[in-house]
């Protein structure tokens, strides 16, 4: 799941830069239909694809079986996308490290309950 979810992260320079486009393309979103639209199918595939890992880890006995997959799914997307919002605006304030050290806690408390 760390793994999964670090993806989004700005950690290397190429997904920083990838970072830059993702945030130009949410704006864009918020104008036009069009782009609103393929947004949200993105969102909705990326949540399918984490509930279905935490499924995975669930069937592996790596999860609680009562964690309620679909909320846990949405919090950690918008946790990725916060980080990487505050990343992208404050640079120094939520570095590399910091945003990496607070994913890693986010997906511990979840598999360590």
């Amino acid at each position: 799941m760390l793994r999964m979810m670090s993806a989004s992260l700005p950690l290397t320079a190429e997904l920083h830069a990838e970072l830059r486009v993702w945030l130009s393309f949410v704006q864009a979103s918020l104008t036009d239909a069009g782009m609103a639209a393929v947004h949200r199918d993105a969102t909705v595939r990326l949540l399918r694809g984490v509930e279905e890992a935490l499924r995975g880890a669930q069937r592996a006995g790596e999860l609680a079986t009562d964690v309620d997959v679909e909320a846990e799914a949405a919090a950690l997307v918008a946790f990725v996308d916060g980080l990487c919002l505050h990343y992208a605006a404050t640079g120094d304030g939520f570095d590399a490290s910091r945003i990496s050290t607070a994913l890693s806690g986010c997906v511990d408390r979840l598999f360590d309950r």
